[in-house]
Parts: C-alpha cells; sequence; structure tokens
C-alpha cells in the first residue's frame, strides 16, 4: 500500500505537468516604438515638408501604386527618426494544456458578464 507521501508525490508530480512548470521557455525578439519622446510638432513639420506633401504638381500624374509606394517609403522613414524602433527579447512560455478553448470561454464570459447593481 503507497504511503501518504508517495500519493502526495505523485500529485505533486502529475499537477506540476499539468501546470507547465519545467516546459521549455522560448525566448522571441519583438520590435517595439519608443514613444515617450515622441514630438508630434516636428513629425508633423517633418511630415509636410517630406515628399508626400511638396510634390503635388507629381502626384496628379502618379499612379496609385506608386503614390503607395512612395507612402510606403516615407512614413516608415519618418517614425524611425521621430520614435525609432529598439528590439525587445520577450520570454515566450506555451499555454498549460488544461486551458483550453472552454476554459477560455469561461474566462471570457465571466469577464464580460453584466454585473449586478448594489441595492443600497
Amino acid at each position: 500500500m503507497p504511503s501518504i507521501m508517495d500519493i502526495m508525490n505523485q500529485y505533486l508530480t502529475s499537477s506540476n505537468a499539468l501546470i507547465g512548470t519545467g516546459a521549455a521557455v522560448s525566448q522571441c525578439r519583438t520590435h517595439y516604438r519608443t514613444w515617450n519622446g515622441f514630438d508630434v510638432g516636428r513629425f508633423r513639420l517633418d511630415l509636410l515638408n517630406s515628399r508626400l506633401c511638396t510634390l503635388t504638381s507629381e502626384l496628379d500624374d502618379m499612379s496609385a501604386d506608386c503614390f503607395q509606394q512612395m507612402n510606403d517609403d516615407t512614413l516608415p522613414t519618418l517614425l524611425d527618426k521621430h520614435a525609432p524602433r529598439h528590439v525587445v527579447r520577450r520570454r515566450h512560455q506555451p499555454t498549460t494544456p488544461w486551458f483550453d478553448s472552454r476554459c477560455e470561454n469561461m474566462v471570457l464570459f465571466f469577464c464580460h458578464a453584466p454585473r449586478p447593481e448594489r441595492s443600497s
């Protein structure tokens, strides 16, 4: 007959496997922009002085694809100048096996359920 310690060890081992402790944690790199020092006035001034706003005579003869390409070239350059991107390493831990779609739906239901009003 197993002792109480054997049963507890078995329970802790199985619950740790369910919780996901000891699971492989991978790191992924993501890019973030620093918006702390973003100056809207300087960005607006640079945007007004950019090719998007200064060459209005060329825009009449330009196709939509060329204009989109110019937009795709200009805006990221201005954003990189005023709000530079930096790389951050984030830990990614896979979700636990017991937290399935049924569990997620219950959490969403209870988070968004209307709260009962208190009677005075």
